[in-house]
C-alpha cells in the first residue's frame, strides 16, 4: 500500500468518525431534550400531586371546623339538660362550662383561620414553587390536627355529660 492509499484510507475513516461524532452528538442532544422533558414533566406531576393533597387537607379541615361547631352545639344542649336535671339552672358553673367550651370552639377557630382558603386557593399555589406548596400543606396539617384535637375532647365531654344526664333520667323515671 502506498503512501497515498494510506492516506485516503486514514481520511475516510476521518469522515466516517466525524459523521458518526455527528450522529451521537446529535443523539445525546436528543437524548438530553427528552430527559429535559421528562423531568419537567415529572414536576409538573408532583406539583399536581401536593396541590391536590393540600385541597384535600383543606377540605378535611373546613369539615372538622363544621363537625366542631356540630358537637359544640350538641354539648351546650347536653350541659343545659344537665344542669336542669340537678337542679342548678344558670348556676355559675353553668356560665364557667359554656365559656370554657365556647374558648375551646374559639382556638379551633383561630388555629384554622386562613387556612381553608389558603389551601382552596389553587390558582395562586399552581404557580409557587414545590417547596411553598408543601409547607402550606404542612400548616394546614397541623392546623388540621388541632381542630381535631379539640373535636374530640368536646366529644369525650359530650360523652360524659350525657352519661350524666342519663343517670339523672333514670332516677327521675325510676321515682
Amino acid at each position: 500500500m502506498t503512501d497515498c492509499s494510506v492516506e485516503i484510507a486514514s481520511a475516510i475513516a476521518a469522515v466516517v468518525s466525524a459523521v458518526g461524532g455527528a450522529f451521537a452528538a446529535v443523539g445525546a442532544m436528543r437524548s438530553a431534550t427528552f430527559a429535559r422533558h421528562a423531568q419537567e414533566a415529572m414536576e409538573r406531576s408532583e406539583k399536581r400531586t401536593a396541590l391536590r393533597e393540600l385541597v384535600i387537607s383543606g377540605n378535611e379541615l373546613h369539615v372538622e371546623l363544621q363537625r366542631v361547631a356540630s358537637r359544640a352545639t350538641e354539648l351546650r344542649t347536653a350541659y343545659r339538660s344537665l344542669f336542669v336535671f340537678s337542679g342548678s339552672s344558670n348556676h355559675s358553673s353553668e356560665k364557667l362550662l359554656l365559656a370554657a367550651l365556647e374558648e375551646k370552639v374559639g382556638s379551633a377557630q383561630k388555629s384554622a383561620e386562613g387556612m381553608a382558603q389558603l389551601s382552596t386557593d389553587v390558582t395562586v399555589l399552581y404557580d409557587a414553587a414545590l417547596d411553598d406548596i408543601n409547607k402550606r400543606h404542612a400548616q394546614v396539617e397541623q392546623s388540621l390536627f388541632l381542630v381535631r384535637s379539640v373535636r374530640e375532647d368536646i366529644e369525650r365531654e359530650y360523652s360524659s355529660v350525657e352519661a350524666q344526664c342519663a343517670a339523672y333520667r333514670d332516677r327521675a323515671l325510676q321515682r
